[in-house]
């Protein structure tokens, strides 16, 4: 059986790599993504069409998670504005289907983090 932990006994438990496929945006044209839950990282740094192509490779039976700081966009064709992330929040929000959760709190990566932040830099 094709389990997602390698062994249930395990102490940390083990993912089994078996079950996992890492796949560059490169890949996805012709792609039919099904039965799978598909996380999508960084997507502040893709733009509105990689973002649509990507989207529409989604079949039966996926549940698509998408993450991403629109604070931290380091593609220099996008800003906090045009982003990814950004576009598919507007064109998504009120749907049934799709569900959006924004973060926040007082921890960061560290003062240098929130100086670059604060700075615009």
């Amino acid at each position: 059986a094709n389990r997602i932990f390698s062994s249930p006994n395990e102490n940390p438990p083990r993912l089994n790599p078996a079950r996992f496929e890492l796949l560059p945006l490169t890949y996805i044209r012709g792609m039919n993504i099904e039965n799978a839950v598909v996380i999508i990282d960084e997507m502040q740094n893709m733009s509105r069409a990689e973002c649509r192509a990507l989207l529409s490779r989604m079949g039966d039976v996926v549940k698509c998670i998408c993450l991403g700081d629109i604070h931290q966009v380091d593609n220099p064709y996008l800003n906090i504005e045009n982003n990814g992330l950004n576009w598919v929040v507007s064109k998504f929000k009120g749907s049934r289907i799709y569900g959006h959760m924004v973060l926040k709190g007082e921890k960061s990566r560290g003062p240098i983090t929130d100086l670059v932040i604060r700075s615009g830099l």
